[in-house]
């Protein structure tokens, strides 16, 4: 099994445009009750998320998680917590971020301008005939969105957008995992690493005794500074194209890395654009947090323990491409 560590980030690249509101800042004051009215998921003052909207969400999230993992995300866990309780644990810190930003988004007098209102009633009807939601419940959480993103980048149009090359260098790597849980000790954990490594010293493909002896069923990935664990990450920057790292301890296991590509340069423009992003949730989040813990989300207690993540349709991807369509 992965680390929670690991497997956390690797979820929350997956939607670029509705997971900068989960990444920025969970939400801070949450109660549960029956108080919302059936049809609310989330509410806070005379703002709110319908449930037909909650729906909606999942629907997009749930097909985010295969998209990545396939239908095997729904055997695996983070942390202590399920795949289905993760999603929803997502699920609720997005409508609670996303009301908040529509709150201070009235106090910054931002709204949807009439274009924007038309192009959302266009989209919505389009998706809600593919999807078979109701255009009203889809036309109305996309306003919120789109408002929600108004709102964060209005607040972070200072931030530096300057951004290096090296800072922004990708690489592609080939791991293998030895996860360190109540069945593992250490010791063990470390103990494989160091024979898995050996064997690769002595010729074995890397790949080959990494789909045989790793803990984690992916192999790959690329990534950039500031995404991944930091000993993981130190390690891997070090090694040139085609090295092996020795065995590296992190937090949640051991790791042996090999480096695919040491700069992947296709991908430098999108990576600086990424790490603007992070710049923009890190100035975002202290003004956040000083209105969220002012104020309470509401939640839907019998929605929360009635919803079955099974039950529900997997989307298409389709609403972040609107969104992104919007910007």
């Amino acid at each position: 099994m992965e680390g929670f560590y690991m497997l956390k980030h690797k979820i929350a690249g997956l939607l670029a445009v509705l997971i900068l509101l989960i990444s920025a800042t969970g939400c801070t004051n949450i109660r549960f009750t029956t108080g919302t009215g059936k049809n609310r998921f989330a509410v806070c003052g005379n703002y709110s998320i319908s449930v037909q909207a909650a729906d909606i969400l999942i629907s997009e999230r749930k097909y985010s998680y295969e998209d990545l993992f396939n239908n095997e995300i729904w055997n695996r866990s983070v942390g202590d917590m399920t795949m289905e309780e993760y999603l929803l644990s997502d699920i609720k810190t997005l409508a609670g971020n996303v009301i908040y930003l529509n709150m201070m988004a009235e106090d910054m007098q931002i709204n949807l301008t009439g274009d924007e209102e038309e192009r959302i009633s266009e989209y919505a009807e389009d998706y809600a005939e593919d999807s078979g939601f109701d255009k009203a419940d889809v036309e109305e959480l996309l306003q919120m969105l789109l408002i929600a993103e108004k709102s964060f980048y209005a607040m972070t149009e200072d931030v530096d957008t300057e951004v290096s090359t090296d800072e922004a260098r990708t690489i592609s790597v080939q791991y293998m995992f030895f996860a360190v849980n109540d069945d593992v000790t250490d010791r063990m954990a470390e103990n494989k690493a160091s024979e898995a490594l050996q064997k690769i010293e002595d010729g074995t493909d890397f790949l080959t005794l990494a789909e045989e002896q790793s803990d984690d069923s992916i192999h790959s990935m690329e990534f950039y500074k500031g995404i991944y664990d930091k000993d993981f990450e130190t390690a891997a920057y070090k090694l040139e194209t085609g090295q092996v790292s020795s065995v590296v301890e992190t937090e949640y296991g051991y790791y042996i890395i090999k480096c695919i590509n040491d700069n992947i340069e296709s991908d430098t423009a999108k990576r600086k654009s990424e790490i603007v992003l992070k710049r923009r949730e890190e100035l975002f989040a202290d003004k956040f947090r000083q209105l969220a813990e002012k104020k309470d989300i509401l939640f839907n207690e019998k929605y929360l323990k009635k919803i079955d993540i099974g039950s529900i349709k997997a989307g298409s991807g389709e609403l972040n491409k609107i969104l992104l369509a919007l910007k």
